[in-house]
């Protein structure tokens, strides 16, 4: 952070820099500054889907989640990560909007096949509609993704007490 902060005083025009320092100042949770510099990198260049990712995880984490879910989208247009998908699809299934987070989810997993989280997440979607035979094939796919996912491994064994 300190690095990125001094060069942000004297990189004008530099969309890294202003997005390096606002990625650090939200791990120490200076959500305010990091607002700013992440607005800055969208005037610098408002084709970087990371902005507008970082954007929708701060507002995200002050609470404000109709923000939230317009940047998560916008960084989704823009070619977003997988971490905007399972952001946005984790906000959807809180918000109880299952169907539009099983066609985020869906479409997710195809750009991002071997994303283990985005297939608990599926899962979870799965398991509230009541179709246990399909989330137990993602979350078997998400353990061969990654063996070591708890989130998969955990929803899999609560399988056990349906029955």
């Amino acid at each position: 952070m300190t690095l990125f902060g001094h060069d942000v005083q004297y990189s004008k025009q530099s969309f890294e820099v202003e997005g390096n320092y606002a990625f650090a100042l939200i791990q120490a949770e200076r959500y305010d500054e990091a607002e700013k510099h992440l607005k800055r990198a969208i005037e610098l260049k408002s084709s970087s889907f990371s902005s507008y990712e970082g954007l929708g995880e701060i507002y995200a984490k002050k609470g404000d989640i109709n923000k939230a879910i317009e940047y998560y989208y916008k960084a989704i247009e823009l070619g977003g990560s997988y971490g905007a998908y399972a952001n946005l699809g984790l906000i959807l299934i809180y918000q109880k909007k299952l169907s539009e987070a099983e066609e985020l989810l869906n479409e997710a997993i195809l750009k991002f096949p071997k994303d283990p989280n985005l297939k608990w997440l599926m899962a979870f979607v799965y398991r509230k509609f009541g179709q246990i035979d399909q989330a137990k094939f993602l979350l078997e796919e998400a353990l061969k993704d990654d063996p070591q996912n708890e989130a998969a491994r955990y929803f899999l064994n609560s399988f056990q007490n349906l029955k």
